[in-house]
This record gives C-alpha cells, sequence and structure tokens, in this order.
C-alpha cells in the first residue's frame, strides 16, 4: 500500500494506493473512515476512473501537483487504450485528471503501471498552472512483452499530453525492440532482463526526482543500478558510485531529502539483493555509504526533524545489526543512532511494504502492510517527550500548547466544558 503524507505542504491529508487492487484513496481522517474512494466500477472497461495503482509522487516544490501510475488491466489488456488511466491532480489528490495522452487516444501502449516521478519546478514558476510538469515513468511488465523485461523509461516535458523514450538503454547487451501497440505504431525499447520494475508485484520505489534542480532524476534499476538523468529524462548515465549499492533490489526504495540536492537515501528491500542495508548519498550517486547498523533494511521513510535540529528524521524498517528482531527504528541524527520505536506495529505478524513520516509532526508515522491496511503512531526517542502544556486562559476558553504544532482548547458550553 504505497502513502504519501502531504501534511500542511498542501492541504493536510493523506493519499493512499491499494496497489493492483481497486483504486485511489485521499484520507482525510484517520481515525474515523473518512477516506473518499475515487470510484470505479473495476471490471467496467468504459469507466473514466483510476485502477490498479501503483505508483504516486508529487512535485517537490508544489506538492499539490500530483501525478500517479495505473491502468485497468486487471479488466483487460492494459496494452488497450481505454484502458489507460495514468493521471495527475492539481489539487493534492481531491480531484484527478488523465493524462492529456491518454484523453487523445495518442498515449504509448506499453506505458502503463510502474513508478513515476515528477521534475521540481524552476523558481518562479511553482504555481503554474498543469501543462508543463517535466515527468518520468518508468512502466512495469505485467506479462505482456518479453518476460521479466520493461521498457525503458518514458519522459515528458508537457506534463504528460506527449512522451518520448530515453534511447540511454538500447544498446545495453539484451535490451530487445518490440512492437506491441499495432502496425503502423512505433516499436518500443525493452531493456534486459529484471532491469527494470519487471514485474507489477514488486514493492520498488526506485525512481525520485531532484528535490531542488529541475530536470534531474534519479533511478535505480533492479538489476541495473544506480543512474541518473540531468536533462529532463531524456539522457541517463550510470553514476560512479553504482559499486557502492546494492544490486538486483526486487522491492527496493529511495528518498530525497528535502531542499538539498543530491542527498538520497536507499534500502535494498526484501527478496534478492546482493547487499543489504541502508545506503547514503550526498553527492547524487557519486558515491555511497552503507551504514554499519543495520544487516537487513526493507523499508525506508524520512520527515519532519526533531525540535532544534534540521535534518530529517530517518525511519528504516529492518533489522538492527546484532539484534535478531525485526522492527522500526528512528534516528534523528543523520543515521549516526536509532532508536527502535516498534517490534510488531499493534501486535501485527506482519511485515511493513511502505512508509510515510509527516513533514509537520515530529515523530508521526504511517505504516502500510502487505495486506493488513495502514498503521500510525506518533514515537519519542527515550530521552524525548512532548513538552508539559503551556497554559492560556481568556476569551472564555483555555488553551493548551503542547509545542509549535499541537494545541487543545478548552472551551465552556452551557451543558458543561467540552474539548475541541
Amino acid at each position: 500500500m504505497p502513502l504519501q503524507n502531504l501534511g500542511d505542504r498542501a492541504t493536510g491529508y493523506l493519499v493512499s494506493q491499494v496497489r493492483q487492487c481497486e483504486a485511489l484513496f485521499t484520507i482525510l481522517n484517520p481515525d474515523a473512515s473518512t477516506a473518499l474512494h475515487f470510484p470505479i466500477i473495476l471490471w467496467d472497461n468504459t469507466n473514466n476512473g483510476l485502477a490498479t495503482e501503483q505508483d504516486i509522487n508529487y512535485a517537490p516544490n508544489q506538492p499539490l501537483y500530483m501525478a500517479q501510475t495505473a491502468d485497468n488491466s486487471a479488466a483487460n489488456s492494459p496494452l488497450k487504450q481505454f484502458t489507460q488511466f495514468g493521471g495527475y491532480s492539481a489539487d493534492g489528490g481531491l480531484t484527478w485528471n488523465l493524462f492529456p495522452s491518454v484523453v487523445a487516444g495518442t498515449h504509448p501502449c506499453v506505458l502503463y503501471n510502474g513508478l513515476i516521478a515528477v521534475s521540481a519546478r524552476a523558481a518562479g514558476h511553482q504555481n503554474d498552472s498543469p501543462g508543463s510538469d517535466n515527468l518520468v515513468w518508468m512502466p512495469s511488465n505485467s506479462g505482456y512483452g518479453p518476460f521479466s523485461q520493461t521498457p525503458a523509461p518514458y519522459y515528458s516535458k508537457d506534463g504528460g499530453a506527449t512522451w518520448t523514450q530515453t534511447a540511454s538503454f538500447n544498446g545495453i547487451s539484451g535490451a530487445v525492440s518490440e512492437t506491441l501497440c499495432g502496425a503502423g505504431t512505433p516499436s518500443s525499447m525493452f531493456m534486459p532482463g529484471f532491469w527494470g520494475d519487471w514485474i507489477w508485484v514488486l514493492r520498488q520505489h526506485n525512481l525520485v526526482a531532484d528535490p531542488v534542480t529541475p530536470g534531474t532524476f534519479y533511478a535505480h534499476f533492479t538489476a541495473g543500478g544506480f543512474w541518473k538523468s540531468t536533462d529532463g529524462g531524456v539522457t541517463w548515465t550510470e553514476t560512479a558510485g553504482n559499486s557502492g549499492v546494492s544490486q538486483w533490489t526486487h522491492h527496493g526504495q529511495m528518498a530525497a531529502v528535502p531542499g538539498v540536492s543530491g542527498d538520497l537515501w536507499y534500502v535494498d528491500g526484501r527478496e534478492g539483493s546482493t547487499w543489504h542495508g541502508l545506503f547514503h548519498t550526498t553527492d547524487s550517486g557519486t558515491s555511497f555509504t552503507r551504514s554499519p547498523l543495520f544487516d537487513y533494511a526493507w523499508v525506508l521513510a524520512l520527515g519532519k526533524p526533531i525540535s532544534g535540529a534540521t535534518y530529517p528524521t530517518v525511519y528504516v524498517y529492518g533489522r538492527y545489526t546484532g539484534d535478531p528482531n525485526w522492527g522500526i527504528f528512528q534516528s534523528t541524527d543523520g543515521a549516526t543512532t536509532f532508536n527502535r520505536i516498534s517490534y510488531y506495529p499493534c501486535g501485527l505478524i506482519d511485515y511493513p511494504s511502505s512508509m510515510i513520516a509527516s513533514w509537520d509532526v515530529f515523530g508521526l508515522v504511517y505504516v502500510g502492510f502487505q495486506g493488513n491496511s495502514y498503521y500510525y503512531a506518533e514515537c519519542y526517542p527515550p530521552s524525548v517527550h512532548p513538552a508539559a502544556p503551556s497554559i492560556t486562559p481568556g476569551g472564555g476558553s483555555i488553551i493548551a500548547s503542547f509545542d509549535s504544532s499541537v494545541s487543545v482548547t478548552l472551551a465552556s458550553t452551557t451543558a458543561g466544558a467540552t474539548i475541541q
């Protein structure tokens, strides 16, 4: 269940996908079953909704603009135009639109599911209307085309009106050209086996945009390693640090530090992998450092820094070095040290497949599981606890402020006192 926490960077709610299930949800209140389901009759191929979600992302400096990969492949062949449902939202996920290429019937038939990233917008253009966003899409393989081979990434510089496939992987041994979209349509280049998101059941999040530099993207290919593009996805180059990060990462996950160019964290995820653990680069992949603190690291998230710090809090689900017990760990010092915040959240003997931490409330983290919905908690290091409230009376009410992000108002009413 991939999650994106928008927080006060947008409109203060959570967007969730049920991967390869039925659609997209906006969760306004995780305690009150207020999820808004973007309705779709999954087995009706005439619908114009969203289905079989696989990835979702937003522009680093304009999170109201979001893009998602989707297809109604559970209902019919994903190669057919009327089953294409990739699209975008300009209001933080409240409403969605199909990409213009889908509406026009010109969408490449192999471009479905998989991973998507949105470039940072140029300075002064953060609030532009949709239509000129730079996107990169790494499609998956759902049984069409060569087994275990996925199309090379596509890019768009007009908000999804047109898509062009990069030629950077054409000469790699094992790459093949296939024409799947019908007579007279362009062929598509498929990367060597197991390079991309080679089957839709993988829990990958291996594609991110640089948070600062427009047109710069980073991708970790399952069997191909770490690559970088600085021209909006047109060309890709294997980075010098590729040998310092894990390979064959079927469920790898990557996260970029907001506001810092080239500062990336990576975990190899479960299954396969030549080298397990938590990896970090501060130079856009030119070099990587593996943390000695984890034998295994499966899920990754970054969130709001602890009070007094500027660097994001790092969260990892994995197995700490020398400790046979798996769990969720939290670091407030740039991954120098970690504090265990959970063994099995809510007692579930299930492993997380995704995790997102709040950028508004320190310690608030959401965990999505393989088949048990999602859970959340507000977690503090052992030496840190919420401050005692400051009480401010006046105006017929009392305001108790716990920190800069939490306040409770006690207001008198004719029936007594109520908490608002």
